[in-house]
């Protein structure tokens, strides 16, 4: 029996928007992930920040941390996004320099 592998997720079903507030030392990012599509999927949020940041406390409500150290820092969903729903989570870290955000993506985890 031939095993089909099926195809992966249409990429423009999931969307992270990032929000990031930073002060002298440390920051404050929110992420609201949201599947516009029509079955569940599992999912990863990458944030990249301009210098070196490191995650210590949280993340808190529906994600945990898979990199939580240098200029990008990578978190996973606790369980599949339903279709046509959203999650949000959040996590405070430190840094130098004015930590800022740089860019923030989302990829489904799996097929």
């Amino acid at each position: 029996m031939t095993k089909t592998t099926p195809p992966p997720p249409p990429v423009d079903e999931l969307s992270a928007n990032c929000s990031t507030n930073s002060w002298n030392n440390g920051f404050i990012t929110t992420v609201r992930v949201t599947n516009k599509g029509s079955q569940a999927h599992r999912f990863t949020v990458t944030v990249s920040y301009s210098s070196s940041a490191k995650v210590v406390s949280g993340p808190w409500s529906n994600a945990r941390t898979t990199n939580g150290n240098g200029g990008a820092l990578s978190f996973e969903g606790n369980a599949p996004l339903a279709a046509g729903s959203s999650t949000m989570f959040g996590f405070q870290g430190s840094g130098t320099n004015n930590v800022k955000q740089s860019g923030c993506s989302v990829a489904v985890v799996g097929g």
